[in-house]
């Protein structure tokens, strides 16, 4: 893993990261106790990416005084790109190949290959992928060209 500046913090929750994933700025807080934040293989997080698998406080229900919002796990799975200023908030789980938009929250479960952006976060296009590598196909960039 590459990192530029990373806070972890677990309060008895799990953080894992796979090999080769790349983490540019990130805050990753595994908050509740047996919650998990998995990170899969080949990831590429962007600056000011944030997630939580809890709330930090308690949400109580006023008759019964029962607890209301347990942390959940995070998962992302193997060569995910998360963009610029993301939230993933408890129950977030991202599939494979996935794209996640600048300034995206998401708090549900992302198919494989899709591109999702927005508050709350929806899918804008499925079966995508991404390469960290810029490249062009002829006849599409008069630039390039010449």
């Amino acid at each position: 893993m590459d990192a530029g500046l990373l806070r972890l913090i677990h309060g008895g929750g799990l953080i894992a990261i796979g090999a080769r994933t790349v983490i540019v700025d990130a805050e990753l807080i595994s908050s509740e106790v047996g919650t998990k934040l998995v990170i899969g293989e080949d990831c590429l997080i962007s600056d000011r990416v944030h997630a939580w698998t809890g709330d930090a406080h308690s949400i109580v229900d006023a008759k019964t005084g029962k607890r209301l919002n347990y942390g959940r796990d995070i998962t992302i799975a193997n060569h995910v790109w998360i963009g610029y200023e993301a939230v993933l908030l408890k129950g977030a789980t991202i599939g494979r190949d996935s794209i996640i938009g600048a300034r995206t929250v998401l708090s549900k479960e992302l198919p494989p290959q899709s591109l999702a952006a927005g508050n709350p976060a929806k899918v804008i296009k499925n079966n995508v992928t991404w390469t960290p590598d810029v490249f062009y196909e002829e006849g599409i960039n008069p630039l390039v060209d010449g």
